[in-house]
């Protein structure tokens, strides 16, 4: 028996009056954290372990079947680690057991992902929903909704939304889709496509249009096709809301050239500018058409005392030309 401070005498506790910092545990494993058991014992196991070497806290939820992985905290480096135990990419999901209003983060050496349903793949970054690298591709950045990042190195943002399947391509927007398995596409608006090697399409078009001439630039500007085309050669076409045909709408072999197609000539200046526009002569002739802010033209008959030269259709012509007004 011990005299307590009361004076009064009570029994000493079994095994020496409880465990101190510094005892041996019976059956203890190293490293491994006691707990409370479910019987109300003192309990251990391998899926709670503590290294006071390296400072490491281990919670392992379990090591087989879907689901299986671990939670790894590092104080020494401040970083949190998630990672499988059974060979397949972490996984870490935030929702609820319904499988609908959920999150998922997957990081892996190659590749990450956030969102719901994503499919990474090959040093891809997914973010988004619906979403996937793409065909086993490698290295691209898929943001959005509905995205297949289809080829190598595509860099792909919106939603319903996809890259080139050969890759090196750029889509950004709604409905934009680099395809054709070509290399070296831009699409950036709504439903503005390509479909050839070096295409970009940029703008808005109401439904879906593709530019599939190789290394040219088509402008959409709300219709079903371009109001402004650029081809390899810098030859610009102005031709609104038209298909673009090499050879039908601008001379491919022609370099540096802006060709203008007849559309509805202008009824009125505008202030301090002047207009330039094609306009048929008769039918199967077009000519220059200006139109200017007031009336440039004068009467009279002046003294003609100089020439302009110009080029029409291949030959050179000399216009009479005046150095004072009449």
């Amino acid at each position: 028996m011990i005299r307590g401070g009361s004076g009064a005498f009570a029994t000493p506790i079994a095994g020496g009056g409880g465990m101190t910092v510094g005892d041996a545990v019976t059956g203890g494993t190293t490293d491994t954290v006691l707990f409370v058991d479910g019987s109300g014992n003192l309990g251990s196991g391998s899926s709670f372990t503590w290294d006071s070497v390296t400072g490491k806290a281990k919670l392992q939820c379990q090591t087989t079947g879907t689901g299986a992985g671990s939670l790894v905290v590092v104080d020494s480096s401040n970083k949190t680690i998630i990672k499988s135990n059974d060979g397949t990419d972490p996984r870490f999901v935030i929702g609820d057991d319904s499988g609908a209003n959920i999150i998922e983060f997957e990081i892996a050496v190659d590749g990450f992902s956030i969102g719901y349903n994503n499919a990474r793949t090959n040093n891809n970054i997914t973010i988004g929903n619906d979403s996937t690298g793409g065909n086993g591709a490698s290295n691209g950045v898929q943001i959005g909704h509905n995205i297949n990042g289809g080829g190598v190195s595509n860099v792909i943002v919106g939603g319903n939304v996809g890259g080139s399947t050969v890759g090196r391509s750029t889509a950004v927007g709604i409905g934009t889709i680099c395809g054709n398995a070509q290399n070296y596409q831009c699409a950036v608006g709504h439903l503005v496509q390509t479909a050839a090697t070096g295409a970009s399409s940029f703008g808005t078009a109401t439904s879906a249009y593709s530019n599939a001439i190789s290394n040219s630039m088509a402008f959409v500007t709300g219709g079903t096709n371009p109001s402004m085309f650029l081809s390899l050669n810098s030859n610009l076409v102005l031709n609104s809301n038209a298909a673009v045909t090499a050879g039908t709408h601008y001379e491919a072999a022609a370099k540096n050239c802006i060709t203008v197609h007849n559309g509805t000539a202008p009824t009125t200046g505008v202030v301090d500018a002047m207009v330039l526009y094609s306009v048929n002569l008769s039918a199967g002739n077009t000519m220059l058409g200006i139109y200017t802010e007031g009336t440039p033209v004068g009467s009279g008959t002046p003294s003609q005392d100089r020439t302009v030269a110009v080029e029409i259709n291949g030959t050179t012509l000399y216009l009479l030309a005046a150095t004072a007004a009449s």
